[in-house]
Order: structure tokens, then sequence, then C-alpha cells
């Protein structure tokens, strides 16, 4: 059975990408562009790309509440498209 794996092709990676530690995101918000800030935390938080900015609306970003208290948001990224999905933001306690 192990010779049958040997013959099989090794996956094609696209990119080096990983995701960013937490001192790269720290340095990267020490911009002094306050618009910056946000959007950096939005996108290690939630996991979206440069390009689903693109496509992102304010109705796409849904607050979940419970007792009246934002504890968390649903965010449709790529809608109105095939590969659409959501992802989640939860605020800082």
């Amino acid at each position: 059975m192990a010779e049958n794996l040997r013959g099989l092709p090794r996956g094609i990676r696209y990119a080096e990408e990983c995701a960013p530690k937490l001192q790269e995101i720290c340095k990267i918000t020490e911009y002094p562009n306050r618009r910056i800030k946000p959007i950096v935390y939005m996108m290690a938080s939630s996991g979206i790309r440069v390009g689903a900015w693109n496509y992102l609306q304010w109705g796409h970003i849904i607050p979940i509440e419970q007792e009246s208290k934002l504890v968390a948001a649903r965010v449709m990224v790529y809608a109105g498209f095939e590969d659409a999905y959501f992802s989640y933001l939860i605020p800082e306690a």
C-alpha cells in the first residue's frame, strides 16, 4: 500500500502565506493613520483578504446581540457570488 503513495504528485503551493503573528499586527497598528487600526483588526480577526474589501458593504455586517449587548458580528464575505461565505467578529472583552 505504501508503494502506491510513492507515485502521487506533491501538492502545489500557490503562496507562502501564513497568519500574521500578534507582534506583526501590533506593529502595523502603530501607524499614525487611525483608519488603519480597524481595517487591520477586522482582517486579522475575521480572516478576510484584501480583495474582499471591494465587495464589502455595511449591510453585509450583521450585529449579534444577547440581552441588548453586542456579542459578535456576522460578516457576509463576497455577498452575491457563488463563493460567498460567513465570517465572525468578536469584540474585545
